[in-house]
């Protein structure tokens, strides 16, 4: 996660995050603010490209319009069915091109051509509302040495508490600006008349190797997970092999055997914040200190040794316990490079930091 971003770069890119990063701009909430700024530039962009495909404006927009009612109807069952609203992109893309698909085939109309268009609508949005999640705080990123971290007006808006002040991966923003080129490269090739449904395949199989990618720095959790891979990554694969067939099973296979291997040292979001939950405990004062125990059996124990902070680790491989140590220091927003790690037997690792 530290070699993301070359080093004599990141004050400079932890600065910009830190300025833009706020609850609102001016009086209306940052989310929605970008929400709007998405409506706008998705309506943009789909206009212009049926202009220029010569496809019907009106068309166009009762395509927009159903995907706005879609968008809503989405929106209102998660909140009825999980008790919370809770917007995920993906169930919004597939809801969304599955409506406008039925419209056009009860009208008669090019299945494929208008889709094109409404796939660089929806990308347009999301490059727009993901800087909308950068603001607000949802979607985040992983604990990390820089990145964009979050204060207190961000924990009562629903930003979890555990993670005040840490800096995290800016997640988010690399989505945003990995799908400007995305949609990009769709826009140019429709505009140079590629054949119908080559936009929509486009923008559906790249798409889907990104976010299968970058679902390895998010760390919000709570998301379902079944043998390694959460649901984004299962969704990513399923319309990886929709949109790419010849390259489903070679491109699934490489995507999986390569990230286990490059990310085999992270772990799921949700241990993450169990081990940010046990640290908290652990610094809590007491007048012996007993080491916590997340549910996935990590022991810690927070002290110090003369002028060093001092954590004792447990419970986690040997090969674990660096990624143990980084973590913590990641929680603890500690930025020295003088630390050590110390093998002190019985499956128990020192973190000596000072």
């Amino acid at each position: 996660m530290d070699q993301l971003a070359p080093r004599e770069m990141r004050p400079r890119m932890q600065s910009f995050l830190d300025r833009i990063v706020r609850l609102r701009i001016g009086r209306t909430p940052a989310f929605r603010a970008c929400g709007y700024c998405g409506m706008a530039a998705g309506c943009a962009a789909g206009g212009l490209l049926a202009w220029h495909a010569g496809l019907s404006l009106p068309v166009v927009g009762l395509l927009t319009a159903c995907a706005a009612v879609t968008f809503l109807t989405v929106a209102m069952t998660t909140k009825v069915i999980g008790g919370e609203e809770r917007l995920v992109y993906y169930h919004h893309e597939i809801a969304i091109l599955a409506a406008c698909a039925i419209v056009l085939r009860s009208l008669g109309l090019s299945v494929g051509s208008y889709l094109d268009v409404a796939a660089m609508s929806l990308g347009a949005f999301l490059i727009c509302g993901r800087v909308g999640c950068l603001m607000a705080g949802c979607c985040h990123g992983r604990p990390s040495r820089w990145g964009v971290r979050y204060g207190a007006g961000h924990v009562s808006d629903g930003f979890p508490r555990l993670l005040l002040g840490v800096r995290l991966v800016p997640v988010q923003l690399m989505e945003s600006c990995a799908v400007s080129l995305i949609v990009l490269a769709g826009c140019v090739a429709i505009w140079r008349g590629c054949p119908a449904g080559t936009g929509l395949r486009w923008y559906i199989g790249a798409y889907a190797v990104l976010r299968f990618w970058l679902e390895y720095w998010r760390g919000d959790s709570g998301r379902g997970r079944y043998a390694h891979l959460n649901e984004a990554q299962w969704t990513s694969a399923v319309l990886l092999g929709l949109a790419w067939p010849p390259w489903t099973i070679l491109g699934s296979v490489l995507c999986v055997v390569a990230g286990r291997r490059v990310f085999r040292r992270l772990r799921h979001s949700d241990e993450v914040m169990e081990i940010a939950a046990a640290l908290e405990r652990a610094r809590l004062p007491r007048d012996v200190p007993t080491p916590e125990t997340t549910p996935h059996g990590v022991r810690l124990s927070v002290g110090s040794i003369g002028v060093k902070a001092h954590y004792a680790v447990s419970g986690v491989p040997g090969e674990s316990a660096w990624e143990i140590s980084e973590l913590l220091l990641r929680l603890e927003g500690r930025q020295e490079r003088s630390w050590e790690l110390v093998s002190g037997g019985n499956g128990v690792f020192h973190v000596l930091v000072g």
